[in-house]
């Protein structure tokens, strides 16, 4: 996770409010609140750490998910919902086994419509600044 986290740079990290876009507004994980990341922008390679080479979908809207895992083995959970794109790593797909809620910390998109949640992997992909391999196992797409 360590790997796909240095490949951005935040502008900024505080605190969700009510007045940001994220998916976990205002959420709380025990003491620790849910964090807002604002303006991610790409710095690195868009190769083996972002690599998709297997992908499972897993709702096909509202929202659209998708379980997938990077080329090293990095799982990955893709999440499109009320125009949101969020990406964020976990060690595992079992979703009681994390330890805190899905805010994109891997990576964030808004296409700015609240009432879109349905959209197809490629298009996913290249919002959220993943490359699917081009012998990529996709699943149920």
């Amino acid at each position: 996770m360590a790997k796909l986290a240095d490949a951005y740079d935040y502008v900024d990290r505080h605190p969700a409010t009510v007045m940001c876009a994220m998916p976990g507004t205002g959420w709380q994980t025990g003491a620790t609140p849910s964090r807002c990341v604002i303006a991610p922008t790409f710095t690195g390679d868009r190769g083996s750490a972002f690599t998709l080479v297997r992908v499972v979908r897993t709702c096909t809207a509202v929202p659209s998910q998708w379980n997938a895992w990077t080329g090293d083995g990095q799982y990955l959970y893709l999440r499109y919902r009320s125009g949101i794109g969020t990406v964020d790593a976990y060690d595992t797909e079992d979703s009681t086994q994390w330890t805190r809620i899905p805010n994109g910390e891997i990576a964030h998109f808004d296409t700015g419509d609240r009432l879109d949640g349905e959209m197809d992997l490629v298009e996913f992909c290249e919002r959220a600044g993943l490359h699917l391999a081009d012998d990529a196992e996709v699943t149920g797409e």
